[in-house]
């Protein structure tokens, strides 16, 4: 009773709160009576509440990518990557006929990989656009019937009893996979989140389960149920089989309540955040609100899924139908599908026919067929083929040809003998046995004419290079069977498409350069020079270091200490940046730190000790190099890796070891590999908040939770990888490498141990600072407070690991949110796309704090130029 009357009030509450706000925004006047006004105030209410949970499906839409190009990026580095540099000679040392052969052995590598990132990026895609597509759906009304395109397609899977037991079928599936997804942590834990949510989300589903179920017992016990049916062409009659009365009565039913009960949980939701506004406040309430509003639409996802799937697979059969009546075109698409069907096999046999992989070749083969299908039945109905369709004008004359994916369509309904053809469409209405269809748009019914000019059973099958000139671009650009739907869906597809196509040319951009960089030696990211001169100064030497974008120079005199500083660079009097100039670790100050930071770009270890023996002249400091792990194998302790910036220092006066870590170099794919795996999430997700509205009041722990639930993937993908090697100790994460080097440090003689690193660099300082309980110190890093769920640390660990310099106009550090100390600094660069670069922190460093400056007396100059 207590839960009745609680619901009962929020009802009221949300009637008031809309009564309110139509009174506001549509006051009755002389001019509009009371009836046009609610009238007006509907629709205004129609179109927010169909853009409200269309809005929302973004979210779902970008894990989905997410998880995507996780997926794919950890096949890459788990397998790929380290099978080619595994296998990877001295390209001087071979012959002509040894290179030849090592390229074709990496080839050999490269298919199955090449194969099962392709089956991942096709079945991403599929489920892509069925998100996509669910989300227009569920804002477009067509004549005047909410989620139309849901109604069609779950009309189209009960025209028959066949079709109602493959959907009977796939939802079984679908069933089993959610249970086996609810019984790990991938639900549980959004459920354990936010009980305010969690109780929401189950009142508002349950309540729309019971009011469907009243409505649908209401309209059953009428005694003329399909009164309202729509049916035009057809005099309002109703087919006496049970399967067309089922059909019917969905219709019916849709029509009339599927909107109602949409607008009534948008109303129960209204109820809830105004409950919680009183009690939580209204940030809190407006929070959990879009929360709530998110989890309501995966009900409609799961569902448009399961009947985009049977759709699918009713056409394919309909297709494997078409062919068994056209011999002569078995041949042709043998030819088409044979030289995929048995990549997929070798990919199946080398991963040793893993389940996901076997999955996946099942669907690959099946797709691939279809396309060879489609394209052979369309070459049947085209303008060179034996049969035509044409319009024909009011006069008898044949006029245009028909499109040729809807004349598919007509000649199946002919090949089956059925008086509509199996056609999910929303612009088009067909009667075979009438030879009418009328499109939306359109008032007048236009008349159909099949020209016959040859037998179709006895046709020739068209050329291969025919064939082959249609089929590959259909299968390189992912592109699916004709659709029916509409403008508004066309563009949709066409969008997620591209946006797929970029996403995977992007990543096989990336994977080919690191392959290629780790095979050719000449390819190999760009040095980074050190030049130490005497300067115009009596006594003093000059130091530069010779960046991509900039040159850091430092001027020092090692001969005399307490030297006045005669630099016009230096800006006045004190400390500029109070915290930044004081913090030191173990007598390390920031400046100094900041220095370290740009040893690891200098790529052999000859410039790392000479850079760090100017360091410790000018800074008057004990470093000595221990690990200078430039590009060479280093000691035995090293793991096997293709990314080997690490360069670890020891101070015995502070007796204190420092770890400084490299950050991105743009010449290297590796690196830009590693950016996208660990930030792709938290990039789309920044991205999102300047889209949506009020995307940014989302909880941030749920943005976090959503993160790690695209990268679950990986999860899913480690056994048929790993099986290949399972003694490789190859790690596709930059951060368990140094995590690992860490451990390799004696900890008895060195005790004291701390991370640096910039930009790429800081953040896996950061993530292995989090994860070991040392220290990290990131110069112009990102944060790792949104990927924290992915990488497995909590917010806590971020707060007493972690400091971070930030200076102006650098974007970097925005990316993924800060935790633990954060310091600010001013880039003063007139090239503001030079202020990511880690040589401008150390000059606004020594540039405004005299309290450096004094403690490092030797140096007399510190510029970027």
């Amino acid at each position: 009773s207590n839960s009745f009357c609680t619901l009962l009030a929020m009802q009221n509450a949300a009637k008031v709160a809309l009564w309110a706000l139509r009174v506001m925004l549509f006051p009755p006047d002389s001019s509009m009576n009371s009836d046009a006004a609610g009238e007006s105030f509907a629709r205004a209410w129609d179109i927010a509440v169909r853009a409200a949970f269309a809005t929302y499906y973004v979210p779902v839409l970008l894990v989905g990518l997410g998880a995507l190009v996780d997926t794919l990026l950890y096949v890459a580095f788990t397998a790929l990557i380290p099978a080619v540099q595994a296998d990877a000679p001295n390209m001087t040392e071979l012959s002509v006929q040894g290179i030849i052969g090592h390229w074709l052995q990496i080839g050999a590598l490269l298919v199955p990989y090449t194969v099962a990132m392709a089956g991942v990026l096709v079945a991403a895609h599929k489920q892509l656009k069925c998100f996509a597509e669910a989300m227009v759906d569920s804002y477009s009304v067509f004549h005047g019937v909410d989620y139309s395109l849901t109604l069609a397609l779950f009309t189209f899977a009960l025209e028959s009893s066949k079709r109602m037991v493959i959907l009977a079928c796939v939802s079984f599936a679908l069933c089993i996979a959610f249970v086996v997804t609810f019984l790990t942590d991938a639900v549980t834990v959004f459920s354990k989140r936010e009980t305010h949510v969690s109780v929401a989300t189950y009142v508002i589903i349950v309540t729309q389960i019971v009011a469907t179920a009243v409505s649908v017992s209401q309209l059953a016990l009428k005694p003329d149920p399909f009164r309202d049916y729509p049916s035009p062409g057809r005099s309002g009659k109703i087919a006496k089989g049970p399967t067309q009365k089922l059909r019917a009565f969905v219709i019916v039913w849709w029509r009339a309540n599927i909107g109602k009960i949409r607008h009534s949980a948008a109303k129960m939701l209204i109820g809830f955040v105004l409950i919680w506004t009183l009690l939580e406040g209204p940030l809190k309430a407006l929070s959990w609100g879009i929360e709530t509003l998110i989890y309501l639409n995966v009900p409609n996802l799961v569902g448009f899924t399961c009947l985009s799937c049977v759709v699918s697979i009713i056409r394919t059969t309909h297709g494997w139908r078409w062919l068994s009546c056209r011999p002569q075109y078995k041949k042709p698409i043998l030819i088409l599908v044979l030289p995929y069907s048995l990549a997929w096999l070798y990919t199946m046999v080398f991963f040793e026919c893993s389940v996901g992989v076997t999955v996946m070749t099942i669907f690959a083969v099946w797709t691939l067929t279809g396309h060879a299908i489609d394209i052979c039945r369309e070459h049947e109905v085209s303008e060179s083929g034996p049969v035509s369709w044409r319009f024909v004008d009011k006069e008898g004359n044949v006029d245009r040809h028909v499109p040729v994916g809807l004349a598919c369509h007509l000649e199946d309904a002919v090949l089956r003998a059925h008086r509509t053809p199996a056609l999910v469409s929303m612009e088009h209405k067909c009667d075979i046995s009438k030879m009418t269809i009328q499109s939306r748009g359109e008032p007048d019914v236009k008349r159909l004419k099949r020209v016959v000019r040859s037998n179709p059973s006895a046709a020739s099958p068209p050329g291969l290079r025919t064939l082959l000139s249609q089929f590959l671009p259909r299968l390189l650009l992912m592109q699916s069977r004709t659709s029916f739907n509409g403008s508004r869906f066309n563009r949709t597809r066409i969008i997620l498409k591209c946006f797929t196509a970029l996403i995977a040319g992007v990543i096989a951009s990336l994977v080919v350069g690191a392959v290629v960089q780790e095979t050719v030696a000449i390819l190999q990211p760009v040095d980074v020079g050190l030049l130490r001169r005497p300067s115009h100064d009596n006594g003093s030497e000059e130091v530069v270091v010779q960046h991509l974008v900039a040159d850091l120079h430092f001027v020092f005199n090692s001969s005399s200490e307490a030297l006045n500083v005669n630099s016009s660079r230096v800006s006045g009097q004190g400390d500029g940046y109070g915290q930044l100039c004081q913090r030191s670790h173990h007598g390390i100050d920031m400046f100094e730190m900041a220095l370290m930071s740009v040893g690891p770009y200098l790529n052999n270890a000859s410039s790392v000790a000479r850079f760090v023996d100017s360091v410790n002249v000018g800074l008057s400091s004990d470093w000595e190099v221990m690990f200078p792990r430039i590009g060479d194998p280093g000691p035995s302790r090293a793991p096997r890796s293709p990314w080997k910036s690490i360069v670890e220092v020891h101070s015995r006066q502070r007796n204190t070891t420092l770890v400084a870590i490299r950050g991105t170099d743009p010449t290297s794919m590796f690196d830009m590999l590693q950016d996208v795996s660990i930030y792709v999430e938290s990039f789309l997700y920044q991205l999102m908040t300047h889209i949506l509205p009020a995307a940014h009041l989302v909880p941030t722990s749920l943005i976090c939770d959503a993160i790690g639930l695209a990268s679950a993937l990986e999860a899913y993908t480690v056994p048929w990888v790993d099986r290949r090697d399972a003694s490789s100790t190859s790690s596709h994460h930059f951060h368990d490498i140094v995590i690992d080097h860490v451990h390799a440090i004696d900890s008895a003689r060195r005790p004291r141990v701390a991370f640096v690193g910039h930009s790429l660099g800081g953040a896996i300082g950061h993530i292995a600072a989090a994860r070991t309980g040392l220290h990290s110190f990131g110069i112009q890093s990102p944060g790792i407070v949104l990927p924290r769920k992915k990488l497995g640390l909590a917010t806590s660990q971020i707060h007493r690991a972690t400091t971070t310099v930030a200076i102006s106009h650098d974007i970097v550090p925005l990316i993924g949110w800060q935790a633990g100390d954060v310091l600010h600094a001013e880039c003063t660069d007139r090239i503001r796309e030079r202020c990511h670069i880690a040589e401008q922190v150390v000059a606004a460093i020594w540039q405004n704090c005299e309290s450096v400056r004094k403690r490092h007396p030797r140096l007399t100059d510190v510029w970027v130029a």
